[in-house]
């Protein structure tokens, strides 16, 4: 019997082909029969399969997670490759078909440190790893507490106090007594508010790991007192804005204040849906502009009033995160205005050192938007009119700052030798009627507009070169320059065709935005797709395709309280026989058979993604930080849940402090999509109690809870009431 290794059997192949291509003479072979010619052929192919399978490498290992039975979920990835691996429940992984070398295995699971580590894989060998334990990650945290008043009351209640950029937030009891837990340390806002009353901040709360810190007292006064009232404070109207601001990648979105420019008392502070009204407005066209701390500020230009029986909205703009904190920007606005001029506008505004310019309008005002704080100097130029400026204009953070008005004065320039006349006629692509057409001649700030014919002159302009500008909406800019203008006839211009200025329309933001993580699922997922441009509905709703496969409506033009004539509101469902899942990424496409009214539609398709959170905790009686509660066995503690309970893990996770007066009885009540636990326990009255459930809270299925280990404070009272929370028994 012949054996061959792998590397003789392939030099012998190619020997032979070599050998078969030379005209080198060899003596003659003995004849071999055509059947064992077939078993040598069929020899060859499974000596050259085996030696590419030992070609190839495996890597195998265990990771266990530190605390916790079940080690099923850790991934595991090879970075710059397409190999990855997920551990069973004891926590074993295996990866095949690598090529020999060297290799990083990271390996991370949510809520645990990540492990990374170099390994060696040779062909045809396994390679095992040693034992790999994920310690939970444990953050510092610290906690703020403090007192919130509202002038001349004595009840104190009902307050709402925020930490500005995070999720955190509490409401005072009847003392306006609060208090914020497991904060991690840093810089803060404070934010109070309360309905009809004015709301104020507290800058610089600084929270270390393990302390309490306590914040300076708050006073709220009531939303009509002012200092010294003046007129400028009156309505100006009967009509309304309202609309949503979102942050970006927050799931609570209050705080954002929404100011109409030049009205600094009309304004409004989103709640934690992002959803604002300003009332007491007339029904002219606004600038709204949206601040919060720790994000960039945002102008919505030309908002439209409705009628406060309206339920039309200006639909909803994402405040994108500002990794330069946005605590040290500000907002400047003023005038310029030209001297002689009953317009103002096209002045080129600019502050030395800083990149942003801005234009006047026609009554001379400008803004500046997200400027660092600090002392300025202003630039403003025009053609034909002297450079002005401004020193030590100062700028405040997290304000909107005035510079004085500033007035440019024409040049003293020489009388040019002669002037004369510019004439021509300009025309729209595919129309008739050519009116409306600006002509603008650059250098010497004169503009006339075409009549229905496109026909334009200029007269008694000064002799010299000039460019001139022709301009509609909807069409293409036309320049012409160099344009001689000579002492004797007037210069006469080739008949200008400006051509339609089709852009096709394209998706602005994203709610989620794209790559989003741990979307919360109550019931629904709600997403939004905001479009550059007003979109035919019937076309957009059939343009969205979701993977993997889900169940969804589409709604269109305030078809829902989320939608509008430019923004699509898409709702994913959890209770349908295809449900929106836990912990699942999810491809949205919205493909071009979207389109706008005239049919013009997108470029390409648009695709964003986000994943989905796993099974939560969404609601409790009592909520964080109620006081005054009596909780007995008449009276229950109740929690929620959006995935049904293991009742086991659930009794296993709670935790009590202080120790209660009974032992608790847990009634699990099935809901909808998940379970509604009724905790019947007495509680000691008068006392501020912690009820921490840890995170080996599992769904019947066993899987874990997104947002444990979960904390509930709240304090109890000695009286009778039950007061609502929201839960109902």
């Amino acid at each position: 019997m012949c054996i061959l290794k792998c590397g003789q059997a392939k030099h012998i192949v190619v020997s032979h082909r070599k050998k078969m291509d030379t005209s080198i003479q060899h003596p003659p072979l003995p004849r071999i029969s055509s059947g064992f010619s077939f078993f040598l052929f069929i020899l060859v192919l499974l000596v050259g399969g085996a030696c590419n399978q030992s070609r190839i490498g495996e890597i195998e290992g265990t990771v266990q997670l530190a605390g916790m039975a079940d080690h099923e979920g850790v991934q595991i990835l090879l970075p710059g490759t397409q190999f990855r691996a997920i551990t069973d429940s004891l926590g074993g992984f295996l990866i095949t078909g690598l090529t020999p070398g060297e290799y990083v295995v990271v390996m991370s699971h949510p809520g645990f440190f990540e492990h990374r580590e170099t390994v060696v894989v040779q062909a045809g060998i396994r390679t095992p790893l040693a034992p790999v334990f994920l310690n939970e990650e444990v953050l510092p945290v610290g906690s703020v507490s403090g007192f919130v008043r509202l002038q001349d009351s004595e009840n104190h209640e009902d307050i709402v106090v925020v930490l500005m950029a995070t999720e955190f937030s509490a409401t005072t009891g009847i003392s306006g007594f609060y208090r914020l837990e497991n904060i991690p340390p840093g810089s803060y806002i404070l934010l109070a508010l309360k309905d009809g009353w004015l709301p104020t901040f507290q800058k610089n709360i600084e929270v270390e790991n393990g302390v309490e810190t306590q914040a300076p007292e708050l006073e709220l006064k009531p939303a009509g007192w002012f200092p010294t009232p003046t007129p400028a404070f009156s309505d100006l109207g009967t009509f309304v804005l309202r609309g949503s601001a979102f942050l970006e990648g927050e799931k609570v979105h209050d705080g954002i204040r929404v100011e109409v420019r030049g009205f600094p008392h009309k304004f409004d502070l989103t709640g934690a849906n992002g959803t604002f009204e300003i009332t007491g407005l007339d029904n002219s066209s606004h600038t709204l502009i949206l601040s919060r701390a720790g994000f960039l500020n945002l102008l919505i230009p030309d908002a439209i009033p409705v009628p406060a029986t309206s339920t039309a909205t200006i639909g909803f703009r994402t405040l994108q995160r500002d990794e330069k904190s946005a605590e040290g920007m500000g907002i400047l606005q003023g005038r310029v205005y030209l001297e002689g001029q009953p317009a103002h506008a096209n002045t080129t505004v600019r502050l030395l050192g800083v990149a942003q310019s801005v234009w006047t309008d026609s009554d001379g005002r400008y803004m500046f938007v997200g400027i660092p704080a600090g002392i300025h100097i202003l630039v403003a130029e025009h053609p034909g009119y002297v450079m002005g400026r401004l020193y030590g204009v100062r700028i405040l953070a997290e304000q909107v700052s005035a510079a004085p008005d500033l007035t440019l004065e024409p040049e003293d320039t020489q009388e040019k030798q002669g002037t004369n006349g510019i004439h021509g006629i300009a025309l729209l692509e595919g129309e008739s009627d050519h009116g409306g057409i600006t002509v603008a001649l650059q250098g010497a700030s004169l503009n006339v507009v075409t009549g229905p014919t496109g026909e334009f002159g200029f007269e008694e302009v000064p002799v010299g070169a000039y460019t001139i500008i022709f301009a509609k909406g909807g069409y293409k800019n036309v320049y012409l320059e160099g344009v001689p203008v000579e002492s004797g006839d007037p210069t006469m211009l080739d008949s200008v065709i400006l051509q339609k200025d089709i852009e096709p329309p394209f998706v602005v933001e994203t709610f989620p935005r794209n790559g989003a993580r741990k979307v919360p699922i109550i019931g629904v997922v709600d997403l939004v797709v905001r479009f550059s441009e007003r979109m035919e509905g019937g076309f957009v709703k059939r343009a969205v395709m979701i993977d993997p496969p889900v169940d969804f409506d589409a709604f269109f033009d305030r078809e829902s309280e989320l939608a509008n004539f430019d923004v699509l509101h898409i709702r994913l469902y959890q209770d349908s026989p295809i449900p929106v899942r836990f912990n699942t990424r999810y491809s949205v496409m919205i493909t071009p058979e979207a389109r706008t009214p005239k049919g013009v539609p997108l470029a390409e398709p648009f695709v964003f993604s986000f994943t989905t959170d796993g099974p939560l905790i969404v609601n409790t009686f009592p909520a964080y930080g109620n006081e005054n509660i009596l909780i007995n066995s008449g009276n229950p503690m109740v929690i929620e849940t959006n995935a049904p309970v293991d009742p086991n893990s659930f009794e296993r996770s709670i935790r009590f402090t202080p120790k209660p007066d009974s032992v608790p009885l847990y009634e699990y009540m099935p809901m909808k999509l998940g379970t509604r636990i009724i905790i019947r326990v007495d509680l000691r009255q008068n006392t501020r109690h912690r009820i921490q459930i840890d995170n080996s809270l599992r769904t019947i299925d066993r899987r874990r809870f997104g947002n444990t280990p979960y904390l509930l404070v709240f304090g109890t009272t000695g009286g009778a009431s039950l007061r609502d929370s929201g839960v109902r028994q």
